[in-house]
Order: structure tokens, then sequence, then C-alpha cells
């Protein structure tokens, strides 16, 4: 399966949203997200062993979409305009 880059985006938009509508708002400790990205990678690797492609996007969409969640809930960015 083939997707472009920007559609692999807006899937993990779409995801991110998922995960927000199910769980609510997601403020876990370093150790807590880093448990469910290896649940997440745990559930790649299976897709991997058992040759499943789509399976594979999947995973790897949700593995981005924690990735994404755990920095931006770090609030590792600042405000360009009010921050220095």
């Amino acid at each position: 399966m083939k997707i472009t880059k920007e559609a692999f985006h807006n899937l993990i938009e779409i995801e991110r949203n998922a995960q927000d509508e199910r769980w609510g708002e997601q403020n876990h400790s370093d150790e807590k997200w880093l448990a469910i990205l290896l649940e997440e990678l745990g559930e790649a690797a299976k897709a991997v062993l058992e040759k499943n492609e789509e399976g594979l996007l999947e995973e790897t969409v949700q593995v981005a979409a924690v990735l994404q969640n755990w920095v931006t809930s770090r609030n590792f960015f600042f405000d360009t305009e009010t921050d220095n």
C-alpha cells in the first residue's frame, strides 16, 4: 500500500483526534508515554512479522500520533512571539 506524505500526515491528525476523543486530554508521565509507545511499536512489529502491509500502515500512524502527542504534551515548543 502506498500513500502520499500529505495523506500520511492527514492520517496522523485523524488518529490524534480519535485518541483525544477516546481518552480525553493526555498528560502522562514520560514513563507512561514510553509504555504506550512500546505497546504500539509491538503491534507494528507484529504487522511486520505477519507481512501485513495495511496493518503496518495503521500501526505506524498510531506510533506517529503517540509520539506527536507525547512531544506536544511536554510543551517542548515555544511561541516565537512571546518566548525567547
